[in-house]
């Protein structure tokens, strides 16, 4: 285990010049498989953050300057955002020389206010733990006002094994999302049975509760939550990437199924099946989901666990699905009818990795905005 602690005291210095402070290892780290780099970020809740930036950088070559004038790193920072405390995450790699952005959090085009750091100086595992006790408490306060506690040995074996069974399930996926997963966003998306039966059980209570108010305070407590939930949607503000996505179902959509007509592809979507449910194409999953045993194996992983070595696209185009497509996310270039081989090989390397070289690719279909373009591959030599 390698422990480095720095501090850095920017106040009285000049904020028109970009100062770059930091400590490097003079003997290499040797990363393999299984190696887990931690590193704990104290923000200190600044004031205003706007130019602090905070970063760990890993490069396989040895520099006593700057390492991001290597042409090899990978860097994961926190960046403050304007006007104040802020700060959003940026995770950027550099191979060979090329820059990429692998997570921006959705900058510029959302979130452009950036976020609170969430937890500071305390351990993730140990942060899940109190939140998990904070809604226990809370649940044992709502069976407490509600009067709904009774005695243990009321309950009979049959329902204690029920529900040690069917609770840890459940609950698990609810608070993963919870902890985990940023508001609204993808967990919430792929597992909708946890959060459907949390707002069940809630909207029982509130029944409840009701019942035991007179008309008039239901009434107000009626208006109150109405106006608590616009309050809510309006704080939440659903970004311009949502109103693209529905912008997909509802303009582009119909376009690509009129641009194939009579002859509609069969496509490997490496999406969760927007693509595929919007426009009725036959499918398979580059993700992961739903995929055959030799498929999965093919695939080296689901979803962020692919390996880079995967064949998913070979096996594919010998089952006949000899297109493939995703959204460029945030991050991510964007094609057009006119981008070239190299162009789309770039593009698309994190998800096709080296099975690419084998193949020769082409963009068949792109909308109007760039935001998703349909691939079609030919393996080398083929006419």
């Amino acid at each position: 285990m390698y422990r480095l602690r720095l501090r850095a005291d920017t106040q009285g210095t000049r904020d028109d010049t970009v100062k770059h402070l930091g400590a490097r290892f003079t003997q290499p780290i040797p990363l393999r498989e299984g190696r887990e780099i931690a590193v704990q970020l104290d923000w200190a809740d600044q004031a205003n953050g706007s130019y602090l930036t905070a970063a760990v950088v890993l490069s396989p070559h040895a520099t006593q300057g700057n390492p991001l004038d290597t042409p090899d790193w990978l860097k994961v920072a926190y960046v403050g955002v304007p006007p104040g405390r802020n700060a959003r995450m940026l995770v950027e790699l550099r191979a060979h020389g090329r820059d990429d952005s692998v997570e921006t959090e959705g900058w510029p085009e959302t979130r452009r206010e950036g976020r609170r750091i969430g937890v500071q100086e305390i351990n993730s595992d140990f942060a899940t733990l109190i939140r998990t006790l904070v809604i226990l408490v809370v649940i044992s306060l709502i069976v407490a006002a509600t009067g709904t506690w009774q005695p243990l040995a009321s309950v009979s074996r049959k329902t204690y094994l029920f529900l040690f069974l069917s609770a840890p399930a459940v609950l698990g996926l609810a608070l993963y999302n919870f902890c985990f997963v940023p508001k609204l966003n993808q967990g919430f998306w792929y597992f909708p049975v946890s959060f459907l039966y949390v707002s069940v059980y809630v909207i029982r209570l509130t029944d409840r509760l009701f019942d035991r108010l007179g008309r008039r305070m239901a009434t107000g407590a009626g208006i109150a939550c109405a106006v608590a939930t616009l309050l809510g949607y309006l704080w939440i503000q659903p970004s311009s990437s949502d109103s693209s996505r529905a912008s997909f179902f509802y303009d582009e959509a119909p376009k690509i199924r009129a641009f194939y007509g009579n002859s509609p592809p069969q496509i490997l979507e490496y999406d969760d099946g927007i693509i595929t449910y919007a426009t009725g194409f036959h499918a398979m999953s580059g993700m992961g989901l739903t995929l055959d045993a030799d498929a999965i194996l093919a695939a080296g992983g689901i979803g962020a666990h692919r390996s880079n070595r995967n064949s998913l696209l070979e096996l594919g185009l010998e089952r006949g699905f000899n297109r493939f497509c995703t959204f460029s996310y945030p991050g991510r270039p964007r094609l057009t009818a006119e981008s070239s081989d190299r162009d789309i090989r770039s593009a698309y390397s994190h998800l096709i990795g080296r099975q690419g070289r084998r193949f020769v690719f082409r963009v068949e279909y792109a909308s109007s905005d760039g935001a998703l373009s349909i691939i079609e591959a030919r393996r080398r030599g083929d006419s």
